[in-house]
């Protein structure tokens, strides 16, 4: 799961999801991974969206209440 934290100043600490993170789900053997929409940047998102298919691992956006 990858979301904002409660005291996080996201003006200088944003989240972000990359190549570099699916690679170590990969290799951890982890099919899903949890991203907080809107909120949470995916790098070179078409690339990351591509290889995750490829390899079948799920990544699923939610909005927190």
């Amino acid at each position: 799961m990858k979301t904002v934290k409660a005291n996080q100043d996201y003006r200088f600490d944003v989240p972000c999801f990359g190549q570099r993170t699916l690679e170590t789900m990969r290799e951890g053997g982890l099919a899903a991974a949890a991203l907080e929409a809107g909120r949470v940047l995916v790098l070179d998102k078409s690339a990351v969206l591509a290889q995750a298919r490829s390899w079948g691992i799920s990544l699923l956006g939610f909005e927190q209440e």
